[in-house]
């Protein structure tokens, strides 16, 4: 058997479903285009980013010019590729369009990068559409400023069914419907992984598994009790397989660089662990639990630089790797973590962005804590506004500058 996600690639825009709103806009963005805009598409893996621009692009004979955004590691490398795509003009169709996937991958290393694509973008006269799968980015910030943003939002559980169901009717695949509905539950929204698990669970044309209910029962499992598998059962292979099927983030993607006490996405297996490991264990396999968190940090940098998900499977094993640790406790309702503002209501005055940002960098070149560069944030101010020797010190940027002479 072919691979069905190839087969049943829409090959048009009239041939993708549930997102005919998203689709109708980024029709008028290429058919309506004006010269210095761009089009920023952000939403889940699997909701037809990429597949949709490549569908309009084939829907009006237009040439694709596709790249990857973490190819581009400094200024010079975007002003070399991106540049010359879209000075060179498309000889063979009727216009071009330059798609640059990924843009959250994009080195952070280089301050200039950034604003040599917005350049770039400005002085296009190719419609130029990027796509991330969050714009809760710091390095980006700029960016977003400059583009329009279309979110796609993730497909509906039954959108997902019909496509499904569609498939296996063409493809004489024989299926039971309540199992068919679990498949597309447990995609989460994620077209290319729903196919992708129909053709992996179909065996001599019949789409069938044992223990499906159970595989879907474990996605749905609430927190307590996969960290009551991790912290009571030391049972490694069975901490995987709980990390694995838990409907929740692993590691947080949205934590911007410069930030240990604001983030958007709480809800994380990491924040949980940390929270509650002080509470499991004695003082020697507490040292080692935060030191395998480190290293599940390290991973997540280089997963956000180099955009290397392989390594997501290593972060399931060093998670998994906190059971062999005996736990002290017989606590097993556990604490989310305090460390946002979403749960502790006396951070919220540190949401303010570009106050937040300038405190943590005084902090760093100070070698102060956070909360003492906060309390006193007020002196700061009146020391740093005007002198620009400090303010070329501490690596402001213009707009942090700006903020600081309001």
């Amino acid at each position: 058997m072919s691979l069905l996600l190839d087969k049943y690639r829409p090959k048009t825009l009239k041939e993708i479903k549930g997102i005919d709103r998203e689709i109708k806009t980024l029709k008028d963005f290429v058919n309506n285009f004006k010269v210095g805009k761009g089009l920023l598409i952000f939403g889940p893996s699997g909701c037809g980013k990429t597949l949709s621009v490549y569908a309009l692009a084939r829907d009006l004979n237009y040439e694709l010019f596709e790249l990857n955004a973490s190819n581009f590691r400094d200024k010079e490398s975007i002003e070399n590729i991106l540049g010359s795509a879209v000075r060179q003009k498309s000889l063979f169709f009727n216009g071009k369009i330059i798609l640059l996937d990924e843009i959250d991958g994009i080195s952070s290393q280089d301050r200039g990068g950034v604003q040599s694509l917005i350049k770039i973008i400005e002085e296009s006269n190719f419609p130029i559409i990027l796509t991330s799968n969050t714009i809760e980015l710091e390095k980006i910030e700029g960016l977003i400023k400059k583009v329009l943003l279309l979110e796609y939002k993730k497909l509906e559980d039954n959108q997902i069914f019909s496509i499904l169901k569609e498939i296996c009717n063409k493809e004489n695949i024989s299926y039971n419907q309540e199992n068919l509905m679990t498949l597309a539950k447990i995609s989460r929204g994620d077209t290319r992984a729903a196919i992708t698990d129909l053709q992996t669970l179909t065996h001599n044309n019949k789409f069938t598994i044992e223990g499906l209910d159970y595989f879907d029962r474990l996605q749905s499992e609430n927190i307590n009790n996969v960290l009551n598998v991790i912290f009571k059962m030391n049972d490694m292979k069975k901490s995987r397989e709980y990390i694995d099927m838990i409907n929740l983030d692993l590691i947080d993607f949205s934590k911007r660089n410069l930030t240990n006490v604001i983030f958007n996405n709480d809800n994380v297996l990491y924040y949980w662990l940390e929270e509650n490991i002080p509470f499991q264990y004695e003082e020697e396999p507490v040292k080692v639990s935060f030191e395998v968190l480190s290293r599940v940090d390290l991973f997540r940098s280089r997963i956000m630089r180099r955009q290397y998900w392989r390594y997501l499977a290593y972060i399931v094993d060093l998670f998994a790797s906190l059971s062999l640790n005996e736990s002290k406790s017989m606590i097993s309702i556990y604490k989310k973590t305090k460390r946002s503002p979403k749960n502790n209501r006396k951070l919220w005055f540190l949401v303010s962005r570009k106050k937040k940002d300038i405190a943590t960098k005084i902090s760093l070149f100070s070698k102060t804590s956070l909360r003492k560069t906060l309390n006193e944030f007020f002196y700061y101010i009146k020391i740093i506004k005007d002198n620009t020797d400090l303010q070329d010190y501490l690596d402001l940027t213009p707009e942090e500058i700006e903020w600081l002479k309001k």
